[in-house]
C-alpha cells in the first residue's frame, strides 16, 4: 500500500510539473476578431450554374490597415493558399470565372468537386489566428479541354525544339467541318494579350516546342522564369470558345534570347545560374555577334567600332568568338533588358564557380586546351566561356591576338574598366584570380539580364 501511495505521489508531481511547464511556455496568439458571414459554413458553390454570375463573400469587421481574404485547400490554412487583398471592405464579389481560376490553383481539377477553406485576416497581420475558418464545397466548371490538363507544366528545351506538345479538346456535337484555333492569353477570359494559331478541325493540334516558344513569347511574360498562362480552343468562324473556362498552363520557356536589331535577328543561348546567396543570374551564354546597335543602325567596321574574328580560324571558332567591340562603344551595344557586366560581376561569377571545386563549370567543352581529358563538370553551368582574344592595337598595326585554340585566355569587355578588359585565364581560374589588362582596342562581350 505504501508503495502504491509513493507511485501516486510521483505521478501527481509529474502532472503538476507538466501543467506548470505548459503555463510557462504557452503562447497567447491574438485572433483576427473577424466573424464570417456568407457563404455559410458547409455551403456548396456550383460554378456550372449559368444563372449565377458571381459569389459574395462577407464578414462583419473591417480591420485596421484593410482586410485580406484567405483561401486554402487545408483546414489549417497550410500549403497552397490564395490571397485577395480587399482593402476597407466587409465583402468581396467574385465572378464565377475568377472563382474557377482561384480554386484551380488550390488543386480542384476542371469539372471536379473539392473542399475549400476560407477566412478573413488583417492585411498587415496575416500571421494572427483566424477567428473563424469556414469551408465550402465547390463544383468547378465542366471543361471541354482535355490535354494539357489544367495546371499542367510545360518546360521547353532548346536542345529538343522539334519535340511536340499535344493540345486536344472535345468536339462531340460539333460540325465536322468546324475549324478551330488555339488561343493563348494571360487571363482565363482571354480579355487581352492573346495569341492564336490555326488548329485544324479534328479537335487536336500538336505544336513543336519551338512553335510554342515563338507563340508564348509574343505575350507579356517574364523571360527565363515560370509563367502562368491560359489556353483554350476557339471556333474560327465566330470566335466563340469551346470551353467556358480555360486551362492553366505553367510555362517555362527555352533558355534562349532572340536579339532583334532592325533587320538583324540573332538567337543566343542563355544560362541561369543560382548563386550561393539564392539570387538567380541570367547570363548570355554566347559571345555577342551583332553588327548593329539596338536601334538597328550599323556599327561601323571601317571606323574600328568593331572587328571580325580572324579569317584563318574555323567557322565554328569565328561564331564562338563573336565580334570584337571597341571599348569606346561599350555602353552603346547593350540590348534593352540587359547590362554590360562590371569587373565585380565577373569576380563574383568566378568566386561562385570556385565553390563547386573548379572554375571548369564556366569553360566551353570544345575550345579550351585541356591538358588532360575534358572534365565531367566542364561547362556544367552552360555559360561556355571561350578563349577569344582581344584587339591589342588600333590603327595601321591593329590585330587580334590570343585567338588560337592553344591559348587559354578569355578576354571580355566590362562596363567600368577604362581602356581595359577582364581576363579569365586558365592559370587565374586555378589560382582563384581574375585580371584586368590594357587593351586599348576592344574585346568580345557578354551580357547579364536585368529584366527591365
Amino acid at each position: 500500500m505504501k508503495q502504491f501511495k509513493i507511485i501516486i505521489f510521483f505521478l501527481s508531481v509529474l502532472v503538476l510539473s507538466a501543467a506548470c511547464q505548459k503555463d510557462k511556455y504557452e503562447l497567447d496568439i491574438p485572433e483576427a476578431g473577424v466573424r464570417l458571414g456568407f457563404p455559410v459554413d458547409g455551403a456548396t458553390l456550383n460554378l456550372n450554374d449559368e444563372s449565377v454570375t458571381s459569389f459574395t463573400f462577407s464578414w462583419d469587421k473591417v480591420c485596421e490597415g484593410g482586410n485580406s481574404l484567405v483561401f486554402s485547400s487545408s483546414p489549417y490554412l497550410l500549403g497552397d493558399t490564395v490571397l485577395i487583398h480587399v482593402g476597407e471592405a466587409n465583402e468581396y464579389i467574385m465572378s464565377v470565372l475568377d472563382a474557377d481560376v482561384h480554386f484551380s490553383a488550390l488543386g480542384v481539377g476542371g469539372g471536379k468537386t473539392g473542399t475549400i477553406y476560407w477566412t478573413v485576416k488583417p492585411t498587415d497581420k496575416l500571421s494572427v489566428a483566424a477567428t473563424e475558418i469556414h469551408s465550402f464545397t465547390v463544383q468547378r466548371i465542366q471543361t471541354q479541354l482535355i490535354t494539357p490538363a489544367d495546371q499542367a507544366t510545360a518546360i521547353l528545351n532548346a536542345d529538343t525544339p522539334e519535340e511536340t506538345v499535344l493540345f486536344s479538346w472535345q468536339v462531340e456535337g460539333e460540325n465536322v467541318d468546324t475549324e478551330y484555333q488555339l488561343c493563348f492569353g494571360m487571363d482565363s477570359g482571354m480579355k487581352s494579350d492573346i495569341v492564336k494559331v490555326d488548329a485544324g478541325n479534328t479537335g487536336e493540334c500538336s505544336l513543336t516546342q519551338q512553335q510554342l516558344q515563338d507563340l508564348i513569347t509574343q505575350l507579356p511574360i517574364s523571360l527565363f522564369g515560370q509563367n502562368t498562362i491560359y489556353w483554350n480552343a476557339v471556333r474560327k468562324s465566330d470566335g466563340t470558345f469551346i470551353s467556358r473556362t480555360s486551362h492553366v498552363l505553367k510555362f517555362t520557356g527555352m533558355l534562349i534570347f532572340t536579339d532583334i536589331r532592325g533587320d538583324e535577328k540573332i538567337t543566343y543561348r542563355v544560362a541561369k545560374v543560382k548563386y550561393s546567396t539564392g539570387e538567380e543570374v541570367v547570363w548570355l551564354a554566347e559571345n555577342l555577334r551583332t553588327t548593329k546597335y539596338p536601334d538597328g543602325t550599323d556599327i561601323s567596321l571601317a571606323n574600328g567600332d568593331y572587328w571580325n574574328a580572324p579569317s584563318d580560324i574555323s567557322e565554328g571558332l569565328q561564331k564562338a568568338y563573336g565580334k570584337y567591340y571597341s571599348i569606346k562603344i561599350v555602353d552603346k551595344i547593350v540590348s534593352d533588358g540587359w547590362k554590360m557586366p562590371t569587373f565585380e560581376d565577373y569576380k563574383l561569377l568566378l568566386n561562385e564557380s570556385l565553390q563547386t571545386g573548379s572554375a571548369d563549370v564556366l569553360k566551353h567543352r570544345t575550345y579550351w586546351n585541356w591538358s588532360e581529358s575534358v572534365p565531367d563538370n566542364a561547362n556544367a553551368w552552360g555559360i561556355g566561356l571561350v578563349p577569344g582574344g582581344y584587339v591589342q592595337y588600333v590603327g595601321a598595326n591593329e590585330k587580334v591576338i590570343n585567338y588560337n585554340q592553344a591559348d587559354n585566355n578569355c578576354y571580355l569587355l566590362t562596363r567600368d574598366l577604362a581602356e581595359q578588359v577582364v581576363l579569365f585565364s586558365d592559370y587565374g581560374m586555378r589560382t582563384k584570380e581574375i585580371y584586368n589588362v590594357n587593351a586599348w582596342g576592344g574585346a568580345p562581350a557578354r551580357l547579364i539580364y536585368t529584366g527591365k
